[in-house]
C-alpha cells in the first residue's frame, strides 16, 4: 500500500463509517494499514504521522479527513 492509497482508504473509511468513535480494534486496523505503507514505501507522509498520533492520543475531534493530500 502506498501513502496515496492509505489516504484514499482512510478517507473512505471515515466517510462511510456510521460510528465516528474509534475503538482499540479499529485503531489497530488503521495502524496495520500504515505499516503496509512503511513496508512498501519505507516512509509515511507527515500528515499520516500526525493522524496516527491523534488517534493514539484519542483526539478524534481533530480528525476530519486526510483530503489535503
Amino acid at each position: 500500500m502506498t501513502n496515496e492509497e492509505f489516504c484514499a482508504w482512510i478517507n473512505g473509511y471515515l466517510t462511510l463509517s456510521e460510528e465516528k468513535a474509534l475503538n482499540s480494534q479499529k485503531i489497530d486496523i488503521i495502524k496495520n494499514h500504515a505499516n503496509l505503507v512503511l513496508a512498501v514505501e519505507n516512509k509515511l507522509y507527515p500528515d499520516i504521522v500526525d493522524f496516527l498520533e491523534k488517534i493514539d492520543q484519542k483526539r478524534l475531534s481533530d480528525i476530519k479527513s486526510l483530503s489535503s493530500f
